[in-house]
C-alpha cells in the first residue's frame, strides 16, 4: 500500500501543518519517512 504525504518546502509544511524553522520541518519529514517502513512486510513474488 503506497501513501502520499503532502510536503511543501517553501511553506515548511507537512500535510498542511506548518513548522517554524527549516530544521523542525526537516526533522519531521525525515521522521515520517523512516516511520513508513515500520511494520513493512515484504510480499513474495508469485
Amino acid at each position: 500500500m503506497a501513501f502520499q504525504i503532502e510536503l511543501n518546502e517553501q511553506e515548511l509544511s507537512v500535510q498542511g501543518v506548518q513548522f517554524q524553522t527549516k530544521k523542525e520541518y526537516t526533522i519531521i519529514k525525515n521522521s515520517l519517512g523512516s516511520s513508513m517502513y515500520e511494520g513493512f512486510e515484504r510480499q513474495q513474488k508469485t
